[in-house]
C-alpha cells in the first residue's frame, strides 16, 4: 500500500468530487461551482492510497483582524476520507504535513478548523 500527500491536482478533480458526493451528500451542481470559482482561490489537498483519492482537505483564505491589524489565515473546509479508511489518522497526516509547511511559509497567523 502505496500513501502520498499531494496537493490536490486537476487530475483527481473527478475522483475528490464523488469523495465530497458520498460524504456530503451535496448537489453536483454546488460542488461543481466549489471546484470552479472557489478552489482555485484556496488550497485543496488529497491522501492517495495506491494512486486513488482517499482522503481530502482544503484550506480557504480567512483574513481576519486582530489588534486593529489584518492577519492571514486559512478555514478548513471540505474535509473527507472514504469510509473504510476512516480512523487511520489520514487527515491528521494532511494536517501535519502540509498546513504546518503552509503556516511556516506564508506567515499564517490563523487555522480555523470550523
Amino acid at each position: 500500500m502505496q500513501i502520498e500527500v499531494t496537493k490536490l491536482r486537476r487530475e483527481y478533480y473527478s475522483e475528490a468530487k464523488a469523495l465530497w458526493r458520498r460524504v456530503f451528500k451535496d448537489e453536483k451542481a454546488y460542488i461543481d461551482w466549489f471546484f470552479l470559482e472557489i478552489l482555485p482561490q484556496g488550497q485543496g489537498f488529497c491522501i492517495l492510497l495506491d494512486q486513488k483519492v482517499a482522503a481530502i482537505l482544503f484550506l480557504l483564505d480567512l483574513p481576519y483582524y486582530y489588534h486593529k491589524k489584518s492577519r492571514k489565515g486559512f478555514y478548513m473546509y471540505g474535509v473527507a476520507t472514504e469510509e473504510e479508511h476512516r480512523n487511520k489518522g489520514f487527515l491528521k497526516i494532511i494536517f501535519l504535513c502540509r498546513t504546518i509547511c503552509h503556516r511556516k511559509k506564508r506567515r499564517i497567523d490563523l487555522l480555523c478548523p470550523f
